[in-house]
């Protein structure tokens, strides 16, 4: 099957919204589906880059710290559906990813190999593919350590990180691809 994504390659700039309970910033960037790039959102105010990285690495304490979901998103288009099944391949994701194709949950995956079987929710033309990833507290912990201990927004009767501990990987690593298998 012919697989086409669509997207600019241009990045746009980030997106903010206001609510009642204050100010919720979301970052959005622009990918080039091309080359298998996502738009990627988290609830912080930071613009993300339009590739795949390891949250960690970011510049920005709020990325770099960050314990919680990004939605990963990326348009495709099929000129036919390919026999077989159907699978993402996600290459690699800490800690957890769960995949919708055009709004229908496909699954989950927490253990490699990262792949979840998405044929019952192709379609012939442009097809939305989404991923949430979510990691664990622990980077969001050892951020708290490094904060004066009335700025922590975490407590816990028992700690067993420090602020020297090292940081866990997070967010979706990749490469990610759409396999086909005939079977």
């Amino acid at each position: 099957a012919s697989v086409k994504s669509s997207g600019s390659g241009r990045s746009s700039s980030s997106k903010s919204t206001t609510t009642k309970a204050g100010t919720e910033k979301k970052a959005a960037a622009q990918p080039d589906a091309d080359t298998g790039r996502f738009d990627a959102q988290l609830p912080l105010h930071f613009a993300i880059k339009d590739v795949l990285f390891d949250w960690t690495t970011a510049g920005n304490d709020d990325v770099k710290y960050y314990s919680g979901a990004a939605n990963y998103r990326n348009q495709f288009t099929l000129d036919r559906l390919p026999d077989g099944d159907i699978y993402i391949d996600l290459g690699l994701v800490m800690v957890m990813a769960k995949v919708k194709v055009n709004g229908k949950e496909m699954g989950g995956a927490w253990t490699p190999p990262y792949r979840v079987n998405i044929t019952d929710g192709l379609k012939r033309g442009i097809n939305t593919m989404e991923v949430e990833v979510v990691n664990n507290w622990q980077n969001r912990i050892v951020g708290d350590m490094r904060l004066p201990e009335k700025d922590r927004k975490v407590w816990m009767t028992v700690n067993p990180w420090s602020a020297e501990s090292p940081l866990q990987p997070s967010g979706l690593l990749g490469p990610v691809k759409i396999v086909a298998y005939n079977l």
